[in-house]
């Protein structure tokens, strides 16, 4: 006997891709990448007054490790899709996930962003690194220009590798680490530049008052020399 409830049950079911989500990321991209594919989850918005591009969630809390894209932007709904705009939402995810979890918008999200980015190179008409922003790089606060400083660098150098993408992104994570706690000695590095500045000061000081004394010496030798000659020549 079965037992009803008013409970709705709900699976994931595999289906084909949406023209513009096929089109936005052919097999080709994939190579450029260097990248394995990430499955998609669609998602309707959860309301009306809710608009988001897409998420990432905890790697446990998914079934295939996928991500997640609005609706809105892969199928006609208010507007007609548009290529950048899904391939930027979807790498924006997909760095997300190939990041440990504890990265979210810092400076190592923000590199291993780009270095998708870089390879992908322009739609549209346009550089898809230039979809960055300041929202990417939100955790790192008052060390943001530092932040997207290092995370330009370090993804231009990434990116041109033949490394996988999920190698790039295990290199970020560590070489993130080191960073942090060479910025984390900034303060002490300044404290110390500033002592040594001071140091060479009082140093420069001290040579023009060493200076000053050989002067005034070396003045007062010249009036005993010359007082000893005239005193000869009175003699």
């Amino acid at each position: 006997m079965q037992v009803s409830s008013p409970v709705k049950a709900l699976r994931q079911a595999e289906v084909t891709p949406p023209p513009a989500l096929a089109a936005a990321m052919p097999t080709h991209l994939f190579e450029r990448l260097r990248m394995n594919p990430i499955p998609v989850l669609v998602m309707d918005s959860p309301s009306a007054h809710t608009l988001w591009a897409g998420f990432c969630a905890a790697s446990e809390y998914t079934e295939q490790g996928e991500i997640a894209i609005g609706r809105c932007l892969v199928e006609p709904t208010v507007r007609q899709p548009r290529r950048s705009a899904i391939l930027s939402t979807y790498l924006h995810e997909a760095a997300h996930r190939l990041l440990p979890d504890q990265h979210h918008h810092n400076a190592a999200f923000g590199a291993m962003m780009l270095v998708l980015y870089l390879r992908a190179g322009s739609i549209d008409g346009a550089d898809l690194w230039q979809s960055s922003g300041l929202y990417d790089y939100q955790d790192e606060a008052e060390n943001l220009p530092q932040g997207f400083n290092w995370a330009w660098r370090t993804a231009n150098e990434l990116a041109t590798t033949e490394l996988p993408a999920e190698e790039c992104a295990e290199i970020i994570a560590q070489r993130y680490g080191k960073w942090q706690e060479w910025l984390a000695g900034a303060a002490e590095r300044k404290q110390a530049r500033l002592a040594k500045a001071q140091a060479n000061a009082q140093y420069i000081e001290s040579l023009k008052e060493t200076r000053f004394l050989l002067a005034g010496l070396g003045f007062m030798a010249g009036m005993l020399a010359g007082a000893m000659i005239a005193l000869q020549f009175v003699a």
